[in-house]
């Protein structure tokens, strides 16, 4: 069986790769037929984000004003 977990966080590091990372290691530990793997949103950003709208940014002030 093959399992992805998902970091929704786009910080890096992030608590929710932390997280994700410990339920990867711990599907390995206890189960021998499981493939599980982490998908980053840090490493894999999307497109359609911008980190700068929530850092109070010049450039995005004058575009929300």
């Amino acid at each position: 069986m093959k399992i992805t977990i998902i970091s929704g966080s786009h910080r890096n590091p992030s608590q929710s790769e932390k997280v994700a990372r410990y339920i990867e290691n711990s599907l390995h530990s206890q189960f021998d037929d499981i493939e599980a793997q982490v998908y980053s949103l840090a490493d894999n950003p999307l497109p359609m984000w911008d980190q700068r709208v929530w850092e109070d940014d010049e450039e995005w002030n004058a575009t929300l004003a």
